[in-house]
């Protein structure tokens, strides 16, 4: 079964204690919602409730924290809303992937999550080597004076963004990455140097292709599958 990918919904919340992301429309039991915060004050985040699990965290530069996050979908109801320490100012998006794996975490291979702090426009996400084909997940964040909107990898697709007041968050992701190493996976900040970035990247596997196979055997025919 190949991975697809459905809705995203996003959200800003200002001198808040939380950020409300409204459930991205047609969300069914086993998809894979992932979500990407990014918050300007503090680095921790309580999520909006049983089943979430943090594939990783960072503090870009100095000033904006970001963590990606996961759920397996079941039986969903109302909104998602995140929380921190204090009121402070958010960006969040979200996700929905169909036709992962269908148990435990979805990710073929550790979380890229390497701060990349060279000068320059990149939003740069290391390596991965998946041992299946997948689909990539890249997960950024990037601020800027001027122009703090995107472009995200090449051959990547936005799926999910949100960006104002000089900074944003964005998932964007790549089906049908053969297995192997990725090499470097960069974003660019569109309004050049920053170096108040950072980027995850994450291998979703999907669920393992069934072959079926028929042998003859004079009369009778065998039928299996692999």
């Amino acid at each position: 079964m190949a991975i697809t990918i459905g809705n995203s919904t996003n959200v800003t919340a200002s001198n808040s204690l939380t950020a409300t992301l409204v459930a991205p429309a047609g969300i069914s039991d086993n998809d894979i919602l992932v979500t990407m915060v990014g918050n300007d004050s503090y680095s921790t985040f309580t999520p909006p409730g049983a089943g979430w699990t943090q594939w990783a965290s960072s503090v870009a530069g100095t000033s904006r924290a970001c963590a990606l996050w996961w759920k397996r979908a079941s039986s969903e109801s109302g909104d998602y809303i995140w929380t921190t320490a204090g009121a402070s100012y958010w960006r969040a998006t979200m996700t929905v992937v169909k036709g992962c794996k269908a148990s435990g975490d979805p990710a073929n291979v550790g979380v890229s999550n390497t701060p990349y702090v060279i000068s320059d426009a990149n939003i740069q996400a290391a390596a991965l080597t998946p041992t299946v084909p997948v689909c990539l997940l890249w997960a950024g964040l990037a601020w800027h004076a001027t122009d703090w909107t995107i472009t995200v990898p090449t051959g990547f697709t936005i799926q999910g963004s949100q960006a104002n007041n000089y900074w944003g968050v964005h998932i964007a992701t790549k089906l049908n990455q053969a297995e192997g190493a990725t090499g470097e996976i960069s974003g660019t900040c569109n309004g050049g140097t920053t170096i108040i970035k950072h980027a995850f990247m994450v291998a979703l596997e999907p669920v393992p292709e069934v072959t079926l196979t028929a042998v003859q055997h004079g009369a009778h025919i065998d039928i299996g599958w692999s």
